[in-house]
This record gives structure tokens, C-alpha cells and sequence, in this order.
């Protein structure tokens, strides 16, 4: 019953206006009920009145924090442990106060402190563990988020924290184990579904993933994250049209969230519907002038529609905001060589791969430039750097369908017929979406404008599309 604590420590304070207990606890009082600014003021006068209260800097420092003074509440909460140097809860507090300053390694010190002092401190192991995802420490994360569950193993917001750093940590299986934790200990939480969703779409389980967001929905119906989540999900799962139904709910709920009409912008790429991603990556740089992947995937959109002088126009503006980007002056590269302006896609490409020096991709739209300029060598050249490139990156991930695909791709280029079929065969294996097949027959169809009908060319075209359907 704050407010009337609150009127009878008023009382207390006007019957003696230098008692600082009475100051102090009416500070608690106004923090409790959430009055910030009222609770400061009171605290204020306590530490005025006696300025060694330890217990009544330590409160001010909380009620500052909670009010968004994180810089002030670390000074009060160092005043507070210089004061009283063994009081965990003191420590506790100035490292959530740093934490959320984002100042996380000295947040991880002050929980090191608490529970030095408390080992058995889970609050002060659960915030430590927090800190420490948030610092993107995510093994330190882990192993203090298990301290903490086994002080507390009901507590859904330890296994929710775990399960977000194991998410992170790519460990999904176990991150999935924990969020189901805790959404069993609290079935209503928008947060823990969310993450658990997160952890199944990482882990390729789209339909448990799309099951996870909709319980958020539920939940909460205007959820604008949620319905973003559950569109990038269908949109992995290539369930385009309900990808973009559930994008559109997101921007309906908040249309000037540019993160929203990102993905909407994306995944409309996705589903080749080029005119209306150039619409949303235009509602994005409204929003947002300076978000360079905007403009770069703008670009992208319009190199796929065809219209290859805006893509350029707008690829330079990705790679004006951020020099180093190197997706962009690689995509950039190949809108110029698709206009016939084969020595600035030169020049261009020479930037990308500057930036990334073992990105295939770039060193075979390089040897297409090469060849459309009637340098046969140095296109070959290329086009063999390309093929080592691919074969790197296979041994380390045998099971990427695109490269696999590439790798096919600049084969066919340097008329290595059986390998190129070959590769052509280990992707299809791997049963690729129907995204990733269109998207290799539409890079065979570039390279035979590009080169002519090369050998085995034809027949990689005829496997793609019985595959395709």
C-alpha cells in the first residue's frame, strides 16, 4: 500500500524534517510505486542529511536506474559499495546499473563481486549471465545461466536467458530444450516464445517455428516483432504468400518500422515480385536515408527486375554509406557487367574482392567481364580462382546447395563438362528449395547470354528443371 506509506512518511518527514530514516523510506515507498523522480528526491535528502547511508545510496541508485539515469546511478551505487564493500545486493545492483549503460565487462566484474560474497546469489548469477550474452560471451553466458538454474530451476527467466545464449551460441538443440523450459514455466510470455521460435528457424524447423510464433500472437495480437518473425520464417520455408500476408500485418501495425519493411522488401525478392520489393526498400529509405543495406538490397531488386542504371544508382549509395560493403560493390560489379559496362564492373569487382579475397562469386562475375572483353586468359584465370574458392568452401560446409550449384557454374565456364555435372548432381542431392533452383537456372541462363551455349550447359539447364517441376 505505497501511496499510503507514502502519506505517512510525508508526516513523519513534517514532524522532523532532518530525520533521514524517514526520508530514506519514503524514497523506497515512491520507488516501489514507480514514481521515480519523487523517489530520487527523497533520497536525495536522505544522503544530504546523512551522507554515509549506504542503504540509502543503494536505493537511490536503483530508483535512478529505473528512471533511466544510468550514469548517475553507478555514481550512487559506487558511493554505496565504497561505503559497505560486502553487501552483494549493492554490487548486484551497479552491475545491472552497467549493464544497462552497456558498459557490460564492468557489469561482469560487479556480478563476479556479488557472488564472490553470496555464492549462492542466483539474481546476481541470472544478470551476470545476461551481461555476458549481451557482451557476446556466450560459453561465460551459458555457464553462468546454469549456476543459475540450478540455484532456481523454476525460475522462467533464467532458462528463458539460457536458452537465448545457446541460441546465440548456435547450440539450438539445447537452446530449444531450455526455452521449452521455459515456456512450460510460463506459458504466457510473448519473450520466452519468441526466442523459442528463433532457436527452431535457426535449427531449420520452420513449421515448429511458425507454431512458436503464432502462440506469441496469441499472446499478443499486435505484436509487430511477432509477425515479422512469423514472415521471415514462411519466407525460409518458402510459403511466400503467407510470408508476405504475415509482413504486411507487421507494417500495418507499424508503418514506420523500416526493420518490418526490410523483410518485407526481401522476401518479395524472394518471391520474384521485383516492382513491389522496390516499393518497400523505398519505404525503408524514406524511413531511414542512411541504411545502406536498404539501399543495397534496393539495388538487388532492381538488377533482378532488369533496370540496371537505377540498381548502380542505388548500390552507390549503399557503398557511399559504408565503403566496405562488400555484398554491395560485389552486386554492383554484376549490374554493370548486365549494362555492357564491362570496365567499371571491372574496377568495381577489383574493390570486392579487395574487401573479400576468397568470395568466389566475385572472381567468376570478374572472368565474365574478362571474357566479354575478349581476354580469354585472364578470364580463365578467374574462373579457375573461382573453382578453388568454391572447393574451399565446400570442405568446410559440404552441404551449402548454392555453392554447390556454383562451383557447377564455373565448371560449365572453364569447360569442364563431368566435374561440372557432377557438381550440378551433389546439389540437387542435397534437395534444394525451389528458391535456390530458380536462382541457378537464372545464373545459367546469364552465363549462356553471356558465353553461349557452352557443353553440358543444356543438359544442367534440363536437371535443374525436372527438379524444379
Amino acid at each position: 500500500r505505497y501511496d499510503e506509506a507514502v502519506a505517512a512518511f510525508d508526516r513523519a518527514t513534517e514532524l522532523k524534517p532532518d530525520d533521514e530514516w524517514a526520508w530514506a523510506w519514503k524514497g523506497v515507498a515512491l520507488r516501489l510505486a514507480e514514481r521515480y523522480d519523487e523517489a530520487i528526491a527523497a533520497l536525495d535528502r536522505a544522503t544530504e542529511l546523512k551522507p554515509d547511508y549506504e542503504w540509502a545510496w543503494a536505493w537511490k541508485g536503483e530508483a535512478l536506474r529505473l528512471g533511466g539515469r544510468y550514469d548517475e546511478a553507478i555514481a550512487a551505487l559506487d558511493r554505496a559499495t565504497e561505503l559497505k564493500p560486502d553487501d552483494e545486493w549493492d554490487w548486484a545492483q551497479k552491475g545491472v546499473a552497467l549493464a544497462q549503460a552497456d558498459r557490460y565487462d564492468e557489469a561482469v566484474a560487479a556480478f563476479d563481486r556479488a557472488t564472490e560474497l553470496k555464492p549462492d546469489y542466483e539474481g546476481a548469477w541470472a544478470q551476470k549471465g545476461e551481461a555476458l550474452r549481451l557482451a557476446e560471451r556466450y560459453d561465460e553466458a551459458i555457464a553462468a545461466l546454469d549456476r543459475a538454474t540450478e540455484l532456481k530451476p523454476d525460475d522462467e527467466w533464467n532458462w528463458a536467458q539460457k536458452g537465448a545464449a545457446l541460441r546465440l551460441a548456435e547450440r539450438y538443440d539445447e537452446a530449444i530444450a531450455a526455452l521449452d523450459r521455459a515456456t512450460e514455466l510460463k506459458p504466457d510470455d510473448e519473450w520466452n516464445w519468441a526466442q523459442k521460435g528463433a532457436a527452431l528457424r535457426q535449427a531449420g524447423r520452420y513449421d515448429e517455428a511458425i507454431a512458436a510464433f503464432d502462440h506469441c500472437i496469441e499472446i499478443n495480437p499486435d505484436s509487430e516483432g511477432a509477425w515479422v518473425s512469423k514472415g521471415v520464417t514462411l519466407a525460409q520455408a518458402e510459403r511466400y504468400d503467407e510470408a508476405i500476408a504475415a509482413l504486411d500485418r507487421a507494417t500495418e501495425l507499424k508503418p514506420d518500422d523500416e526493420w518490418a519493411w526490410g523483410n518485407k522488401g526481401a522476401t518479395l525478392v524472394q518471391a520474384e515480385r521485383y516492382e513491389e520489393a522496390i516499393a518497400a526498400f523505398d519505404r525503408v529509405t524514406e524511413l531511414k536515408p542512411d541504411y545502406e543495406w536498404a539501399w543495397a538490397w534496393k539495388g538487388e531488386a532492381l538488377r533482378l527486375g532488369g533496370r540496371y542504371d537505377e540498381a548502380i544508382a542505388a548500390l552507390d549509395r549503399a557503398t557511399e554509406l559504408k565503403p566496405d560493403y562488400e555484398w554491395a560493390w560485389g552486386n554492383k560489379g554484376e549490374a554493370l557487367r548486365l549494362g555492357g559496362r564491362y570496365d567499371e564492373a571491372i574496377a568495381t569487382l577489383d574493390r570486392a574482392i579487395e574487401l573479400d579475397p576468397d568470395n568466389d562469386w566475385i572472381s567468376y562475375q570478374h572472368g565474365l567481364c574478362q571474357a566479354a572483353l575478349g581476354q580469354p586468359e585472364q578470364a580463365a584465370s578467374d574462373f579457375t580462382a573461382a573453382i578453388e574458392r568454391a572447393r574451399a568452401s565446400l570442405s568446410q560446409e559440404p552441404e551449402d546447395t548454392v555453392e554447390q550449384f556454383n562451383l557447377a557454374l564455373y565448371l560449365l565456364a572453364t569447360g569442364q563438362t563431368e566435374p561440372a555435372l557432377q557438381a550440378c548432381q551433389a546439389g540437387l542431392a542435397l534437395d534444394p528449395g525451389q528458391f535456390t533452383l530458380r536462382d541457378a537456372l537464372r545464373d545459367l541462363a546469364d552465363l549462356r547470354a553471356q558465353m553461349g551455349l557452352l557443353p553440358g550447359l543444356e543438359k544442367a539447364e534440363r536437371l535443374l528443371t525436372a527438379q524444379a517441376g
